[in-house]
């Protein structure tokens, strides 16, 4: 199997990289950062090559961390133009691309793989922009990933930052109750996802979340047991709670995620 990871030095990307070339796949990975942390027997790549590809994932993302609601120039260049040029090149292969829960906006219930869209931000609109030009494409998979965590994670989330708090400060600080919830998806399950995409024959959107949503607290709690740290809560949190029947993704990819939340976060802690 000859596949191309677009974004193969992110997160998902380097350890879906690890995965592949441990199953003897022959894994091209593009990147254009110069401080590269990747398996040494996949092929690293600076540009899109004339190659015939099996699979494309294209896990390449601008995300702005800094400010979601704001319109960047990098969301255009790298979440539609990029892509645009990927399917634009690549027309014969399989494209497993990889969206964002964000698309939904602001929550109305529970979140299905049909739910209707809800004012979502410059982000989430240009996920959903990318998601729209992989439905052109002949042979794809769409996997709307929720919160992804474990060793490596990006450090401007709520839990690594938590994390952190705890271990320097021996204190965790929540915004409001702590009641808000969240669901959080183990990176290993996440490149199972990806991988069980890749067997699926018909087109379709896919909610890769965990399928349980946890509190801030209830995350808090799970540090606390490990570091010994305290709590404190301070002013309001008016975010939403993002909760999800994803009993369809389960069914058609036959996979349901297999690390707890305890166990991640343990995981995380002491390794």
């Amino acid at each position: 199997m000859k596949v191309l990871i677009t974004g193969a030095n992110g997160f998902l990307g380097r350890n879906l990289a690890t995965r592949l070339v441990s199953m003897g796949w022959q894994t091209d990975c593009l990147v254009y950062s110069s401080e590269v942390t990747l398996p040494d027997n996949c092929n690293i790549i600076n540009s899109l090559q004339d190659a015939n590809y099996d699979i494309i994932f294209h896990l390449s993302s601008y995300i702005p961390y800094h400010d979601f609601n704001s319109f960047d120039d990098d969301l255009y260049r790298i979440n539609i133009d990029f892509t645009k040029d990927i399917i634009s090149k690549y027309k014969k292969s399989k494209i497993i691309f990889s969206s964002s829960v964000s698309v939904y906006g602001t929550p109305q219930g529970i979140l299905n793989e049909k739910s209707a869209y809800n004012n979502p931000n410059p982000y989430g609109l240009s996920k959903l922009c990318g998601e729209f030009l992989i439905m052109s494409c002949s042979n794809y998979s769409i996997l709307r990933f929720s919160s992804l965590y474990g060793k490596g994670m990006n450090s401007e989330t709520f839990l690594p930052k938590i994390i952190e708090q705890a271990k320097n400060n021996k204190k965790i600080i929540i915004y409001g109750d702590g009641s808000r919830k969240q669901d959080y998806l183990y990176i290993d399950d996440a490149v199972t996802y990806c991988l069980k995409a890749t067997e699926t024959k018909n087109n379709e959107i896919y909610l890769a979340v965990n399928g349980k949503s946890f509190s801030n607290l209830d995350i808090a709690l799970n540090v606390k047991k490990y570091t010994n740290c305290s709590i404190e809560f301070s002013g309001i949190d008016n975010s939403s709670d993002f909760i999800y029947d994803n009993s369809f993704s389960v069914n058609t990819l036959q996979f349901s995620p297999e690390i707890d939340i305890e166990y991640g976060i343990k995981h995380l802690l002491l390794t």
